[in-house]
């Protein structure tokens, strides 16, 4: 895309930007307009930063540019951003420094984000395939829990839409946590039509059946619990957090998520099944909590991430993944989503197919006499 596209492509004119910021292309639409890959003028080495544009007409109005009704507060990811970056965390998405904002004008607000070089965690599972039960991972998971946990005890806010889609990387590998449109204070009460928004196959049991009453750490536990279950296998533990629905789900509830990996031909630690199965309980009250998580012993064997000389707010472009190469031609997606390209770049809304994934996995690693989770007889 060229920069002349780019400028009619743009939602708004970005007036009295000119002198501070060249557009180099838009990264994705998001809900409320267009999130777009800046770079710096005002500086002797032009960095490259996020922009993300949205209409006051559609905010005020609480729909998305298809006219549809959505639960994304954008005033309350901005504030969280905000103070994300007055009490940061490397492992917790913050707005960029306050002298790289942009004032709002009449129509238009402006929010300017780190870009993060490395993509989101989603599109490099989706690409090079689950990491396994490995150091690696541990770190990853670690990284994720502990952006999670600062969120939830500084911050005072819990995420509700924890996801692979929502674990962005730095241009070293560096997890950190984003997209906080659907989060709320701690204790606040829990609107019950929320249970349609979000990710359905992270939901916890609690938001997918309507029984939550008020925003607590605990669905965000059972979520993650999902993310980093994904994240060793490649492989959705289930489709929908429902043992009436779902054999899946009742296997895990009654500990055997054990047989469930045999299945599918997955070498997973006892410790991993052993932590997994605690965040993954269907009530919350019985849940592990994240001092819980990080704590145990499968978490505490993630040595720490590397710290490079790199901030998240000057998170400029080069570099490698802990172990992958990350391509760096190309702009993706909403909230600086990395260079992977750009026909395969994902909307905001979009989920991990599970069903897809499973079929998948059926299809290449489990013998079509072996009998599947969904057809196995019950026991137990």
């Amino acid at each position: 895309m060229s920069f002349k596209e780019t400028q009619h492509s743009a939602s708004a004119p970005l007036h009295g930007m000119w002198n501070r910021y060249e557009v180099e292309c838009v990264l994705q639409k998001a809900i409320f307009g267009e999130v777009l890959l800046v770079k710096s003028l005002w500086t002797e080495q032009p960095k490259q930063w996020v922009l993300k544009v949205a209409q006051k007409a559609l905010l005020k109005r609480g729909v998305a540019a298809d006219g549809c009704q959505v639960f994304e507060d954008y005033e309350q990811e901005i504030s969280i951003l905000s103070a994300s970056r007055e009490d940061p965390h490397p492992n917790l998405l913050a707005a960029a420094p306050a002298g790289n904002q942009v004032a709002d004008d009449l129509s238009t607000c402006y929010t300017c984000l780190p870009y993060l070089k490395g993509g989101e965690l989603f599109a490099l599972i989706e690409r090079d395939g689950a990491l396994g039960d490995n150091l690696e991972a541990k770190q990853m998971s670690r990284g994720i829990a502990e952006g999670i946990q600062h969120l939830h005890r500084e911050l005072g806010f819990s995420h509700n839409d924890i996801s692979l889609e929502n674990v962005l990387l730095t241009s070293v590998g560096r997890p950190v946590v984003c997209d906080f449109g659907l989060a709320l204070p701690l204790g606040e009460a829990w609107d019950p039509m929320r249970r349609f928004s979000g990710k359905l196959q992270y939901q916890a049991p609690e938001v997918f059946l309507g029984t939550v009453r008020h925003a607590s750490a605990a669905a965000d536990i059972f979520s993650l619990g999902v993310t980093i279950f994904v994240l060793i296998t490649g492989i959705p533990p289930f489709e929908a957090p429902d043992a009436a629905s779902d054999l899946r789900f009742s296997y895990i509830q009654n500990c055997r998520m054990r047989e469930l990996l045999d299945l599918w031909q997955q070498e997973v630690s006892a410790e991993a099944v052993e932590m997994l199965t605690g965040m993954l309980v269907a009530d919350p009250r019985k849940r592990m909590t994240m001092e819980e998580v990080l704590a145990h012993p499968w978490m505490r064997g993630g040595l720490p991430l590397p710290t490079p000389q790199e901030t998240q707010n000057i998170d400029i472009c080069a570099g490698e993944t802990i172990r992958r190469k990350i391509p760096s031609s190309q702009c993706t997606r909403e909230d600086g989503m990395g260079d992977t390209n750009a026909s395969d770049c994902l909307s905001p809304s979009s989920v991990f197919s599970f069903e897809t994934a499973f079929r998948r996995h059926r299809a290449t690693a489990v013998p079509a006499t072996q009998a599947t989770a969904s057809t196995l007889e019950f026991r137990i």
